[in-house]
């Protein structure tokens, strides 16, 4: 049995909501992370993107409960990544801002992390 803290409309909302946010991030220029530890902008890929993904799954799942997991994991996966290439590229017309295929890889990888971490709040099988 699944779960849910927020209903399914909620976590469309918050998507779209996300995703806004992401941009006007993405927007300013000249941001940079402190770099403490080595790579750190590449840990935040990853956490901005698994709260992306998390909040995609939530959005679709009550469509796709009877797909097979494969097709669930694929779509969130690809809708976190087609984002991340987004905004790689809107990154890349930003005063002082750059894009990097090592970012988009992080984007990507954020992507698995919220679907998995979706699947283990909500108890879903995995």
């Amino acid at each position: 049995m699944c779960i849910r803290i927020l209903n399914q409309k909620s976590y469309q909302l918050l998507a779209a909501a996300w995703m806004v946010i992401i941009t006007i991030a993405s927007s300013i220029p000249n941001l940079r992370v402190a770099n403490t530890i080595p790579e750190t902008d590449k840990y935040v890929h990853i956490m901005i993107f698994a709260i992306l993904a998390y909040l995609l799954t939530g959005s679709i799942n009550k469509y796709i409960k009877s797909w097979k997991l494969v097709a669930q994991i694929l779509l969130v996966v690809l809708l976190t990544t087609m984002f991340g290439f987004l905004d790689e590229w809107h990154q890349s017309i930003v005063v002082g801002r750059t894009s990097s295929q090592w970012d988009l890889l992080a984007d990507t990888l954020g992507g698995f992390v919220g679907l998995i971490v979706f699947q283990i709040v909500h108890k879903e099988k995995i």
